[in-house]
């Protein structure tokens, strides 16, 4: 048994070439599928006794999940990477620390009391104060955004806009300027590869900020609470120093200009040993 990877086109804006011939010069099989959103597929590319990797899409790899008996299928456990979850256990490193949760629609009832909590902030100032909000859900409704108080009604609307329901829990706290922001991808408590991000992508390089950004992420790797067994994490920098940006499941992150050598390997891996782990009793 080898292991199979499904990877889906037109994802994350980025080149899936350099990962589509890592896969074929490691030796497995790979097939490229298309999804159409609010269209239904069979995706019926590998039989379902096959040790399978998919990569794609939220709204795909939901659907593999509910529909086919791959193992793995994917490293995607959703509801680890709420907000309101991983949180509980990497709050000490978090770039929003300071950090209030409640349902969208109250930012209406106590948008005075926030604007007041964060004004004089990064962004904020006496005249204009802002916070910052995302959705706690690790499906991201909408993009973070910033919500002013001179524009509150229109910035909330576009919140509500993108399909955010009125008590969706979302995360809200102070604005702050982020100058670079690095992925990470993470297998068993393992950093595997890394790259920057912004304000420009390259690979992780022999510089004191990289190697800061690397050791950070090493320490929240070693945590013992973990959301998947490989996922990704995201780094930034800010006037104040390095925070955790946020996390993402492996199956649906990008890897923007990480060394796709080892994540093919390990993920590969890691997918084989889950399957004979069931398969056989890891024999």
């Amino acid at each position: 048994m080898q292991v199979k990877w499904l990877v889906e086109h037109d994802i994350f804006d980025e080149d899936l070439e350099p990962l589509i011939a890592e896969i074929k010069r490691q030796g497995m099989e790979v097939e490229q599928i298309k999804y159409l959103p609010f269209e239904s597929g069979s995706y019926d590319n590998f039989g379902p006794n096959d040790c399978v990797l998919c990569y794609g899409s939220l709204n795909l790899i939901r659907q593999l999940q509910r529909q086919k008996p791959w193992v793995p299928g994917s490293f995607c456990t959703l509801p680890n990477f709420q907000c309101s979850k991983y949180y509980a256990y990497f709050g000490k490193y978090l770039l929003n620390a300071e950090y209030r949760m409640m349902p969208l629609a109250e930012l209406k009832r106590r948008k005075d009391e926030l604007f007041r909590s964060y004004q004089g902030g990064s962004l904020s100032s006496q005249e204009d104060p802002q916070f910052f909000v995302r959705p706690s859900s690790g499906f991201k409704t909408f993009t973070g955004q910033i919500v002013r108080t001179s524009h509150f009604d229109a910035d909330y609307e576009l919140l509500a806009g993108y399909g955010a329901s009125p008590d969706e829990l979302v995360v809200v706290a102070g604005p702050r300027r982020v100058r670079a922001e690095w992925r990470f991808v993470i297998c068993q408590h393992k950093v595997i590869t890394g790259s920057l991000y912004k304000p420009h992508q390259q690979p992780i390089g022999d510089n004191k900020e990289d190697a800061a950004a690397w050791e950070l992420a090493m320490q929240i790797a070693h945590e013992s609470w973990q959301p998947d067994p490989m996922w990704t994490l995201d780094i930034c920098k800010t006037s104040s120093g390095l925070f955790l940006l946020e996390i993402n499941s492996f199956s649906c992150s990008g890897f923007y200009a990480c060394d796709v050598e080892p994540i093919v390997r390990e993920a590969s891996r890691l997918a084989m040993w889950e399957w004979k782990d069931i398969n056989d009793g890891g024999q």
